[in-house]
């Protein structure tokens, strides 16, 4: 279960590392093989940072829900 946990966070993870870093960075989009290793590194890392984020986020926003429902 912890497997596809993490496969399914990672896919989103690369997903949302894409749609922010594609076409910012022209020395990444350059075809030699360095740009695409790096663009594929930048890509995982600021995916992992922002779902990283959103997960915080999400559990921020659950313990809000469960602590106002106790009023």
């Amino acid at each position: 279960m912890n497997f596809l946990i993490f496969i399914i966070y990672s896919g989103w993870a690369v997903y949302s590392g894409y749609k922010i870093i594609n076409g910012r960075y022209e020395w990444l989009e350059r075809p030699e093989p360095i740009n695409r290793v790096c663009k594929g590194l930048v890509i995982l890392g600021v995916g992992y940072v922002i779902g990283a984020f959103y997960f915080c986020w999400l559990l921020i926003k659950v313990a809000i829900r469960i602590t106002d429902g106790f009023k």
